[in-house]
């Protein structure tokens, strides 16, 4: 486990501050921002010879799941990694799940103080591990289409729908997911 986040922490490091070099010929404009989601998930297992199952399950993570810090390569382009870190515990057991995504929201307008509606084409990394159990990652590939709603000069807040497709990667199955974020975000400047 330890390795992997290093090699994810690392990629996002290094995706950082390449944005940043590129966007050094004035001061970087940062975002820093929240993320809750209502999501629906459709994993589908394998049950055998030529058969797989849907298995769904529905989830509300809020207030702030996922934490994000962008930054503006040009005024409609951006380089958003998040990381989320949830742990449980019980009958002395535990459990750890470490989620990195890189997401590239693609704003339709630079001005942000109208409406922005945007794209934001994401990859994300998932790490699951427990006491006594082998760790897991999981690739996932998403999109999201959304709306920036400018409550303030600095402070904006966020509505994306998106859909997250999670890679097969033994044990773990494919699977679909929609959802619905809701965010708040705060500039630096």
């Amino acid at each position: 486990m330890t390795r992997t986040i290093q090699c994810l922490s690392a990629a996002v490091l290094a995706l950082t501050l390449a944005g940043a070099a590129g966007a050094q010929q004035q001061s970087p404009l940062w975002e820093f921002g929240i993320d809750g989601i209502l999501a629906h998930r459709s994993t589908h297992v394998d049950v055998g010879p030529g058969g797989t199952e849907d298995v769904s399950a529905t989830t509300v993570q809020l207030p702030l799941p996922m934490l994000r810090a962008g930054v503006y390569l040009t005024p409609t382009v951006e380089l958003e990694p998040s990381l989320g870190i949830q742990h449980s515990s019980s009958d002395g057991g535990s459990q750890t799940e470490l989620s990195v995504d890189v997401g590239l929201p693609i704003y339709f307008t630079g001005t942000r103080g109208t409406d922005q509606f945007y794209v934001r084409p994401l990859i994300g990394f998932d790490h699951l591990s427990g006491s006594g159990e082998r760790g897991l990652t999981q690739t996932s590939l998403g999109a999201g289409l959304g709306i920036k709603l400018p409550i303030d000069n600095r402070i904006a807040s966020r509505i994306e729908a998106q859909y997250r497709h999670g890679l097969a990667s033994a044990p773990a199955f494919s699977y679909d997911q929609f959802g619905l974020l809701l965010g708040l975000s705060i500039y630096s400047r």
